[in-house]
């Protein structure tokens, strides 16, 4: 049989035709794949180009000391002192741990003498010094000394573990529980 013969049949041009169309769209769509393969080799290059460079890169300084300096406990020390910078006469000082639902109070209590300029002055100095420590004044009288106070400063909770917090009521549908439930807090 004769090939050109063959190819120029109607009957069988329409078949030469959409293979030839099957073989373009096959080609197309092969060629896309790859280009989609090759873009994802070119991005997976660049991201190990990025993590090698990071781990070339001088280490950053930790935020952890900066977080302990913040959230570190007051000391009694510290807070004579900052009482006597404001003036205060300090008599005594004492610790108390108060541990509760929602985690662990230390509370100090100060008393001793001085004006109430001097009292307000100090409770300033705390708390711009101690930045999460509550002070309050529990008790001021007159007394030959001057004034006479008892403050209270109450430092930052340590709260509880979190899989007691994950799974309070106030929290929606913790632990399989319904939210709107006692309040814990």
């Amino acid at each position: 049989m004769d090939p050109m013969r063959l190819m120029n049949d109607r009957k069988y041009g329409r078949t030469f035709l959409l293979l030839a169309l099957f073989f373009l769209l096959s080609g197309g769509y092969l060629k896309l794949m790859a280009l989609e393969k090759e873009n994802l080799s070119r991005s997976l290059e660049e991201e190990n180009r990025q993590v090698e460079i990071f781990s070339k890169a001088p280490a950053r300084p930790s935020s952890l000391p900066f977080l302990e300096s913040l959230f570190s406990p007051a000391s009694p020390a510290f807070l004579v002192n900052a009482a006597e910078e404001g003036g205060l006469k300090v008599d005594a000082v004492s610790e108390e741990e108060k541990e509760e639902e929602n985690g662990i109070f230390h509370i100090f209590h100060i008393s001793g003498t001085g004006t109430y300029a001097q009292i307000v002055q100090t409770f300033d100095i705390i708390k711009g010094k101690e930045r999460w420590n509550v002070v309050n004044l529990r008790e001021l009288k007159r007394s030959p000394k001057g004034l006479a106070y008892e403050m209270e400063v109450q430092t930052f909770q340590i709260r509880g573990t979190y899989e007691k917090e994950k799974y309070s009521p106030h929290r929606s549908h913790g632990h399989w529980q319904e939210p709107g439930g006692e309040n814990t807090l």
